[in-house]
């Protein structure tokens, strides 16, 4: 009677355990398709984190069974739920690692976080140590990337004032600059525009893709405002040269009729 009781116990608390390991397995079969079908590695990595936790439900539960027959089965199923979930970590891994050869210092914390993700799944607990603390350093360079743009954009604008404090004045509401100051004000330009340069190359570098279009776009601004002074500035100078020849030719007839005057007037003389 005691052994057909505890027959009975064994068999009751193996069909739960069969249960409780079938819908484990259900769960890591489903997040499986899932993770086939999802576009992003995000979303992959959500599906293949839920396919680890069903595959672990698989493996404590089928583990346990006391049937011999039942656990030849389920230890089959831990073997092939192990293989699929390896072959999915695989791709994933793949995938990331593909995506970290062109990736900006923001895309790499980013990737390596979720490379670390995978080696934890994977129980891989010094890798994943290892792997988040490079995500962690390249973030710390990221911050300091946009910190480093974000001085060069300030450097920009103070370099930009200080020009057009220095050599433009308004003519018509319409900035210009006297024209033998032309080399510095190329010279000058010129170090805006590196300035500015630098600026997007540190945003881009970082992946602050909104940051490098905000100082790119004020960049062109500025190209195009200096454009329109240099052609105001050399009309200017031209107009200014017409008048002042103007000036030189009216000054020289007056000369020259001065001249004639005081020649007929000496010939004048002369007959006398």
């Amino acid at each position: 009677e005691d052994d057909a009781r505890d027959l009975t116990e064994g068999s009751i608390e193996d069909i739960t355990r069969a249960c409780t390991a079938g819908r484990g397995g259900l769960l890591m079969l489903n997040a499986n398709d899932a993770a086939l079908e999802a576009d992003d590695p995000q979303t992959q990595q959500e599906h293949i984190a839920r396919m680890a936790f069903g595959f672990d439900t698989v493996r404590q539960f089928g583990s346990e069974l006391n049937s011999s027959e039942a656990g030849n089965a389920a230890q089959q199923g831990i073997e092939l739920g192990d293989d699929l979930l390896d072959a999915r970590i695989d791709a994933q891994v793949a995938t990331l690692d593909a995506e970290l050869e062109d990736a900006t210092v923001l895309e790499e914390a980013r990737v390596k976080t979720r490379l670390a993700r995978m080696a934890e799944i994977r129980g891989e607990t010094e890798g994943a140590v290892a792997t988040r603390t490079e995500a962690d350093a390249a973030f710390e360079e990221y911050l300091a990337l946009v910190a480093a743009g974000n001085d060069d954009l300030r450097e920009a604008r103070d370099k930009h004032d200080d020009l057009a404090a220095s050599l433009f004045v308004s003519v018509g509401g319409q900035s210009v600059f006297w024209i033998g100051d032309y080399d510095e004000f190329q010279d000058r330009q010129a170090d805006v525009f590196d300035t500015y340069d630098s600026a997007i190359e540190n945003f881009e570098t970082a992946g602050a893709d909104e940051r490098a279009e905000e100082a790119a776009t004020e960049r062109a601004s500025m190209a195009d405002a200096y454009q329109n002074t240099l052609i105001f500035s050399g009309i200017l100078a031209g107009v200014l040269g017409f008048v002042f020849l103007l000036i030189v030719l009216y000054e020289a007839r007056g000369v020259y009729r001065y001249i004639q005057d005081i020649k007929t007037a000496k010939s004048g003389s002369s007959l006398v």
